[in-house]
């Protein structure tokens, strides 16, 4: 038996037989924000969907801490097989410039799938009423550091 029919079999026994086999075992859903907010409660409602459809369980696993890095860390050392997911927010899109410690880079360790949501931001409630107004006032805050 040659060598390269050895390694082209151990390969082949390595590799899923078909893309319809997955998932064979449930999936992990982590928010890494606290259970009973919004993240969560989304969360909840995708994965009963999501189990619906796929016919796995999803279970929905909550690690909250440290504006989201402590469950987004934790997605990013998963098993890249597809079985966990995370959900996150606008957090995730700030933390690399405010945290420079960051044990994970964002581009290179997630993946994006979809948006799920959007959390609309209500003027009437503050004293600004355009977006020079909410700059300008980001500036303001800026400087005062």
């Amino acid at each position: 038996m040659n060598v390269r029919a050895v390694i082209l079999a151990l390969a082949a026994c390595a590799m899923p037989t078909n893309a319809a086999d997955f998932p064979v075992r449930p999936l992990r859903m982590i928010v890494p924000y606290a259970p009973g907010g919004n993240a969560d409660i989304m969360a909840r409602l995708i994965a009963q969907r999501l189990a619906e459809n796929i016919g796995q369980q999803v279970v929905v696993d909550n690690r909250a801490g440290a504006s989201g890095i402590i469950g987004t860390e934790l997605a990013t050392k998963a098993a890249p097989d597809g079985y966990s997911i995370v959900l996150v927010a606008s957090s995730l899109a700030s933390n690399p410039s405010l945290i420079k410690t960051l044990t994970y880079d964002t581009n290179r360790d997630l993946a994006p799938i979809t948006m799920v949501g959007s959390t609309p931001l209500d003027r009437k409630s503050t004293r600004l009423n355009s977006s020079h107004g909410y700059i300008s006032y980001a500036v303001f805050c800026l400087k005062k550091k």
